[in-house]
């Protein structure tokens, strides 16, 4: 074996073991399902709309069905339904049963497998 093939071969073993390390490292971070939405990189708050299905006063929460993040027209389905905690100054007097809301959601509170999520704010459309 000359020179130039052992550092060829060094180099090759070294990078086996740096492939090895990186899986393992990537292998060990958890990242679920439910929060590769909410980590996606948005800050400011998420857009959704849905339709209010019933409000809960006492715990300031909303159940919407027909929930869609973002302004891509994909919906979670219209049976599905999501539980939204609402901000302390939202007036839930206008949010009846059928009214149609836009809201911005706190993207780290967004869990698609509990289908919940806190809204920054509430509007009606």
């Amino acid at each position: 074996m000359g020179k130039g093939n052992s550092w060829l071969y060094i180099g090759s073993i070294a990078l086996v073991i740096a492939a090895i390390a990186v899986t393992a490292i990537i292998d060990r971070s958890k990242s679920g399902q439910e929060d590769i939405r909410a980590k996606a990189g948005v800050t400011t708050g998420q857009a959704a709309t849905a339709i209010v299905s019933s409000v809960n006063q006492s715990a300031g929460t909303l159940s919407v069905t027909n929930f869609v993040i973002g302004g891509n027209g994909t919906s979670t389905g219209a049976t599905q339904v999501w539980t939204i905690q609402l901000p302390s100054t939202s007036n839930t007097a206008s949010l009846g049963e059928g009214t149609r809301v836009t809201m911005k959601l706190d993207p780290k509170t967004v869990n698609i497998g509990t289908r919940t999520a806190t809204a920054l704010e509430v509007t009606t459309r």
